[in-house]
C-alpha cells in the first residue's frame, strides 16, 4: 500500500497542491487524466 498524507507542493511561490491525501492499494491500475499544463507530471 502506498499513502500520502497532507502533501503541499509549490512552485515559484505558488501552490499547486495543499493537503492532498490519497491511498493506494496493490494490486491495482492507477491513471491521470488532464490537458496538457494540468500538473499530472508534477503530481508525480
Amino acid at each position: 500500500m502506498l499513502e500520502i498524507i497532507n502533501l503541499e507542493k509549490k512552485y515559484k511561490n505558488q501552490t499547486i497542491l495543499s493537503n492532498f491525501n490519497m491511498k493506494l492499494d496493490y494490486p491495482g491500475i492507477i491513471f491521470f487524466l488532464g490537458k496538457n499544463g494540468a500538473g499530472k507530471t508534477t503530481f508525480f
